[in-house]
């Protein structure tokens, strides 16, 4: 508690006031009331003093694709752990690092490192923008609904995370104490995030673009309960984030992200906005111009006229509806 005097000494040296203001500040914000370090989310991860990757050998058991050799404090006596690999890792093109982290949660999670260098990539689109939603989780500028069955599947999956959690309450219990309910839940966080890496896959896949212009996230939806759109929040949006920095860095792709206020009520043909120019979740048809098309890939088309414009930096919806009905009255007249 040396950081409370007004003057001391280290090392035979003289710490000056500064310093002991900024030591006790720090120690103030770590260990003020309910900001105590949290060692429940520590888990181990080990470099190859500790622990070494082994590929599937004859003489172990050829279920599983890998072991771990775990150094114990006595000599010549390791500990191997098996590991099963998943299909999503192995294809991963990369080399395997010694590294592993081993997290313990309901059951032992091993994750291993590869490292991925940039590939050979080609663009072929200059650029290609996405709506992101639930009735479609991406739609394109070019027309393409992917993933049709979103929020279908999330639907029956919150369905389930509902009527668990009401029994569980019943009971007098917390959901978090249960293992079916966090096993649930790690159920649909996993099928999310496979879901949003196979859809950002394809999408790369068939077009081939050099920049990306997606919306600012908004990642949740009336017809879900709170906790699912909690998950979808949270947890979803990290995943896109994540998967568009990973596709930046691997295909040196430049990813934008524009503000998407009144997408979904503007006409990309002739500008006019209108709620009514939306007609159902999936028809937009234009009040002014009568275009008519899907609202998905209207918001898209919307998407991408942004990235061209400074209009697309605007952080107030109101100023963005301002500069919209504004553009539309000059392009036609009254």
């Amino acid at each position: 508690k040396k950081w409370f005097f007004n003057e001391i000494k280290m090392k035979n040296k003289i710490i000056d006031r500064e310093t002991l203001k900024l030591a006790r500040a720090i120690i103030k914000r770590t260990f003020a009331k309910n900001r105590l370090p949290n060692t429940k989310h520590i888990q181990l991860q080990l470099d190859s003093k500790v622990a070494k990757i082994e590929a599937k050998k004859e003489n172990k058991a050829k279920e599983f694709d890998y072991w771990i050799k775990l150094s114990t404090l006595e000599k010549g006596s390791p500990i191997y752990l098996p590991v099963k690999s998943n299909p999503y890792f192995e294809n991963i093109d990369g080399k395997l690092k010694n590294f592993v982290q081993i997290n313990l949660k309901d059951k032992i999670e091993v994750v291993f490192l590869k490292d991925v260098s940039k590939r050979k990539y080609s663009p072929k689109t200059e650029k290609i923008a996405l709506d992101l939603g639930l009735s479609n989780l991406f739609a394109t500028n070019k027309g393409d609904l992917f993933s049709k069955r979103f929020i279908d599947t999330l639907i029956t999956y919150d369905t389930k995370l509902t009527k668990l959690t009401a029994n569980i309450q019943r009971n007098g219990l917390k959901p978090t104490h249960s293992k079916r309910y966090r096993r649930l839940r790690r159920k649909i966080k996993e099928w999310i995030k496979n879901e949003i890496n196979r859809v950002l896959n394809r999408i790369i896949q068939v077009h081939k673009p050099k920049e990306i212009v997606i919306e600012r996230l908004n990642f949740q939806s009336p017809k879900l309960s709170k906790k699912m759109n909690r998950i979808l929040q949270t947890f979803g949006k990290g995943i896109i984030r994540d998967k568009l920095n990973k596709i930046k860095e691997e295909f040196n792709i430049k990813i934008e992200e524009v503000n998407p206020a009144y997408t979904s009520q503007t006409c990309s043909k002739c500008g006019y906005v209108s709620y009514k120019n939306r007609k159902s979740q999936s028809v937009f048809i234009c009040e002014f111009c009568k275009k008519k098309q899907n609202s998905d890939v209207n918001a898209a088309k919307n998407i991408l006229l942004r990235s061209s414009e400074w209009i697309g930096g605007i952080s107030f919806k109101r100023k963005v509806l301002d500069e919209l009905v504004k553009k539309f009255i000059e392009r036609y007249e009254r």
